[in-house]
């Protein structure tokens, strides 16, 4: 076995064999301290568990590998300090605790035993709680017992003798049998535990969350079913869907179950979501990898055919992605000569149903798709996502509108279907009017892509538009494109329509609704007082919570407000929830305040280890992301894949940004659990020809990787980067 220092020198180094090394050595003095702290064996595991990951991500900052026990004793005791403050659970016993159990009878005998043994350490002074909880959960020796509580042996010997003159002589059996029964060394589970998929403090609160309008569930439920589909358990997920169907399309953070049964190869749990029908046209967030590429690129032979015939891809013809990307930049001499060398990618798509007439719309480049129109491209061809090329057209046409209109327009002259939406989103009342009057219930038609034909006349602001289809029956609560409960109201308080807002509340639109993304109706109406007061009449519930306070205040940038929320409620500095799961800090550090963040520290505030967007919101702006560092955040951030804030700027080549997380001591090779990938690796994915080789320089393993078809030379060369294959190579690659 290696030596403490050696095994913390190697996970330092991102290797993960060591770092599992470093948990069974210490999981057993984890869990017990943390049933010393806690009393309740369910919340030590997880106190521990987490504990774990906070030292998986901060093993740079530990300079004397003589001083482990003691700062990962630490930990253990936030970890435990959290769970007091966040997690509010029934005190239970497990009752599968006992891996090799007694009989029935004596089980029962031993739950009613087991309650009198907590009830009886819980009531121990906290140093021989410690002490004996220490001792009998697995078999630690009083020397390791003395260094992880920072004491000499003669003292833990004195405390355990305390503790157990105190218990009732008849107890101290038991006591051992009961702690030893519990430690995570009789079993892999709990090791197995650590190494499962990094769950957000957000996720780890059990609250109310709606999956769909009317449809509910928690967020222990969602985190459950796409734990279960990581970890291939399709009974899980199974049971999960037998209590609520809508499940199976859940989604934290954009991600469903799908991603995960496909990023980690599971056939049984694809072909069972397949069957229930789930949108294969997903893409990963952030870097928008399609279901087939993304089994492609990590090997899985056996999930390639189930993905391209469940979406029918066409697979006749090659260079399509030279296509799209010439499309999309309005290269019309490239999409010219593409087309003449290969006349089949006219129809052809990638495996979302991009053509190369959507991205010349989306792009909006009116000559390229006139080229495309002309070489027979299919103007009504329809994502799998509902998109046409003229929605296309008009996404983003809010900030391009003349340019947006033009390509709109002109698909219009060349034949796409004409619909009431369109209809709408061009202030086409004759059209309008005439498909009311052929069918009223088109005031509530919805477009493939989601779209209705209000909420397109609200984009406008073309009330005459939106009171003719509200006279027709127009619901303005019925969902919208990432808009549950309809987005025309959200949008008259974003621009303080102070008309169109009244019109809608009087057909019933649904004054606490939300946009994904946007917030919620009232919020957006704080700028707007009148609008606000209106909504508020109509029943819209009023921010009360001091969390929705600060938010706002911080918002705001109100700083002597919030610095008069946080001396009232101090708590709220370091709740999780805070920002969506982002922290307290995060809305400042992405604004580049540096007198509120200042404020905010000065309260407790702190960068969390773990974000969603860290890279976009706290590394934003280099000289927040130097503050933020000499001030406590630590260089190995990451997200909830384990992609480190390194791995985010080398696959950008922001040189500038990866030297000073570097300097205050990243892990140069760190892994991913989306990519296998180290910072390298994803540089090499990328194409970051000289990023590559400034890592290189810098020490970075080139070989190193959490799977095959991960390596750096392995990534480069499925880009066709062959000047990275070969300085990857020379570097030494494998």
């Amino acid at each position: 076995m290696m030596s403490l220092a050696d095994t913390l020198s190697h996970a330092r180094a991102g290797d993960s064999s060591a770092f599992a090394d470093l948990v069974r050595r210490f999981q057993d003095m984890a869990v017990g301290y943390a049933f010393a702290l806690l009393g309740d064996h369910h919340l030590a595991e997880d106190a521990a568990q987490d504990a774990f990951l906070v030292c998986h991500q901060r093993l740079e900052q530990l300079r004397d590998p003589a001083a482990f026990a003691g700062w990962f004793r630490t930990i253990v005791r936030n970890t435990c300090e959290q769970s007091r403050r966040q997690r509010s659970r029934d005190e239970s016993l497990d009752e599968a605790a006992l891996e090799v159990g007694p009989t029935q009878q004596q089980s029962l005998e031993w739950d009613e035993r087991r309650q009198e043994v907590v009830a009886e350490v819980a009531s121990l002074p906290q140093q021989e709680r410690d002490a004996i909880s220490l001792f009998y959960t697995g078999s630690c020796s009083h020397l390791q017992i003395a260094q992880f509580l920072g004491v000499d042996k003669t003292t833990v010997n004195n405390r355990l003798r305390a503790a157990r003159g105190r218990l009732k002589h008849r107890l101290v059996c038991p006591v051992r049998r009961t702690l030893r029964g519990r430690a995570p060394s009789r079993s892999t589970r709990f090791l197995q535990g650590v190494q499962r998929m990094l769950q957000p403090e957000e996720m780890k609160v059990d609250r109310p969350i709606e999956l769909v309008p009317g449809v509910d569930s928690t967020t222990t439920e969602v985190w459950a079913m796409l734990a279960a589909s990581r970890d291939g358990d399709l009974d899980v997920m199974k049971e999960l869907a037998s209590r609520q169907p809508a499940l199976i399309r859940c989604e934290y953070n954009y991600t469903p179950p799908i991603h995960f049964a496909v990023r980690e190869g599971h056939a049984h749990i694809l072909s069972w979501l397949i069957e229930q029908g789930v949108d294969l046209a997903y893409r990963s967030y952030s870097f928008k990898d399609s279901l087939l590429q993304m089994a492609r690129e990590r090997e899985h032979h056996e999930l390639i055919p189930m993905l391209e015939e469940a979406q029918q891809v066409q697979l006749a013809t090659s260079g399509i992605d030279e296509l799209l990307i010439a499309a999309g930049a309005g290269d019309v001499d490239l999409v010219a000569s593409l087309l003449v060398d290969t006349p089949a990618l006219i129809k052809a798509c990638n495996d979302t149903g991009d053509t190369a007439l959507h991205a010349a719309c989306y792009g909006k480049h009116l000559a390229t798709a006139r080229l495309l129109l002309d070489r027979g491209a299919d103007i009504n061809a329809v994502r799998a996502d509902g998109l046409a090329p003229i929605h296309s057209a008009l996404e983003r046409h809010h900030h391009e509108l003349s340019s947006s209109l033009a390509v709109a327009g002109y698909l219009l002259g060349r034949g796409t279907t004409y619909n009431i939406f369109l209809a709408a989103t061009f202030s086409d009342r004759a059209a309008v009017r005439a498909f009311l009057t052929a069918d009223p219930q088109l005031a509530n038609f919805q477009d493939s892509h989601g779209g209705r034909p209000l909420s397109a006349a609200a984009f406008r602001e073309d009330l005459e538009m939106m009171q003719l289809l509200l006279e027709h029956g127009a619901d303005p609560s019925l969902g919208d494109r990432g808009a549950p409960r309809g987005v025309s109201l959200w949008h008259a308080a974003r621009v303080g329509n102070h008309e169109m807002a009244t019109l809608l509340l009087e057909h019933g639109a649904d004054p606490n609704g939300n946009a994904e993304s946007g917030g919620k109706v009232i919020d957006r109406a704080r700028k707007h007082p009148a609008i606000y007061d209106l909504l508020v009449t109509h029943g819209a519930q009023e921010i009360l919570s001091p969390q929705e306070q600060d938010h706002n205040a911080i918002v705001d940038d109100d700083g002597d407000e919030v610095e008069r929320l946080l001396s009232e409620h101090p708590h709220v500095a370091k709740d999780p929830e805070m920002f969506w799961g982002e922290g307290i800090m995060v809305m400042a550090a992405r604004d580049g305040k540096m007198e509120m963040l200042k404020r905010l520290l000065k309260h407790g505030a702190a960068v969390p280890d773990t974000s969603k967007w860290g890279a976009s919101y706290y590394f934003r702006e280099l000289g927040v992301g130097r503050y933020l560092l000499e001030n406590g955040m630590s260089p190995g951030h990451q997200n909830w894949h384990r992609t480190t804030l390194l791995h985010d700027m080398t696959r950008r080549s922001l040189t500038d940004k990866a030297a000073l997380l570097l300097e205050h001591g990243a892990q140069i090779d760190a892994l991913d659990d989306e990519y296998r990938s180290t910072p390298l690796g994803l540089a090499a994915r990328e194409g970051q020809q000289e990023m590559v080789r400034w890592l290189i320089e810098r020490g970075a393993d080139v070989n190193k990787a959490g799977a095959p078809w991960a390596t750096p030379v392995a990534w480069a060369r499925k880009g066709g980067h062959e000047s990275i294959v070969q300085i990857l190579v020379d570097a030494g690659a494998l």
